[in-house]
Order: structure tokens, then C-alpha cells, then sequence
């Protein structure tokens, strides 16, 4: 049974059932073994995702702007110098106006409160796509899920 996720907040896993969570397994499976089949994926063509990051990660930053390259969208990067979330804007402020702009808003941040309220003050509902948001913060990082030997059935 298909569940749909368009337009959610993905603040943290428990956010989402066991069904979805299966789903979302499932589908990352099925992509990947298509990309590697050489099957363009433009899932997300002309959409955009602003990553922001407090706190800078090498393999955050890259799975992200990959997996969007590789749907057919792009992503934005917002590092600590560009964003001082809080000192030069805040954090509603930024919300809104990245709202206007991008579909889809990531964040790795130093508190999980930052994601909560980054998620109520955005908007990022131009059309049906998919709302991106996910914490980094004391240990919630829902695009990690626990997926055991996914990588090796990948492989195979």
C-alpha cells in the first residue's frame, strides 16, 4: 500500500509509521538499483532544496547534493557564514524568505528546537512536491536509516 509523504515535515522518525518507513526503504532500494542500471530519475526536475548547515558535514552535504542532482533537481548550500541563524536574521525570517524561493528546506543544525521552528515558519508549498526538512541534532537524523546490509544487496 502506497503512503503519501508530499507536503509532511520529516522532523524526526517517529514522525513517520513503520509502513512508511518501509516505504521510504523500498523506494531508496528500487533508485538506487536503477541508477545503477544507468535509468535517469527526474523525480524532482526543476526543484530546488536549501540545505542549511550550522554545523558543516562532508558526507551530509554531499549525499544530499548528489541524491538531488541525481532526481533532476539542485540544491542550494547555506553554510554557517552565509546563514547565522539567529545573529544576522532570525530564524522565522529565514523560513519565510527561503520559502519563497526554494521547494524544500534541509537543515543541520545544533538544536533540535532550530528544526521545529524553522518547520512552523516555513512555507514551502508551491505545487505538490515533497516538504524536506530533517534534523541533525542530538542524534535525530531520520535520512539515516538503520539499513543493515541495503548496501551489499545494492551491490550484488
Amino acid at each position: 500500500m502506497a503512503v503519501d509523504l508530499r507536503g509532511r515535515h520529516l522532523l524526526s522518525l517517529r514522525d513517520l509509521t513503520p509502513e512508511e518507513i518501509l516505504q521510504l526503504v523500498e523506494t531508496g532500494y528500487q533508485l538506487k538499483l536503477e541508477h545503477l542500471r544507468g535509468q535517469p530519475h527526474p523525480l524532482l526536475a526543476g526543484k530546488t532544496l536549501a540545505m542549511i548547515f550550522q554545523k558543516p558535514s562532508l558526507r551530509t552535504r554531499v549525499s544530499f547534493e548528489v541524491g538531488m542532482a541525481q532526481l533532476g533537481g539542485r540544491a542550494v548550500y547555506l553554510g554557517p557564514d552565509d546563514i547565522q541563524l539567529g545573529k544576522r536574521e532570525t530564524t522565522e525570517d529565514i523560513a519565510t524568505v527561503l520559502s519563497r524561493y526554494v521547494d524544500g528546506i534541509m537543515a543541520r543544525v545544533f538544536g533540535h528546537e532550530i528544526v521545529t521552528e524553522l518547520a512552523r515558519h516555513a512555507g514551502v508549498q508551491r505545487g505538490p512536491q515533497p516538504d524536506f526538512r530533517r534534523p541533525a541534532a542530538r542524534g535525530e537524523r531520520p535520512h539515516r536509516l538503520p539499513l543493515g546490509d541495503f548496501g551489499p544487496k545494492v551491490a550484488r
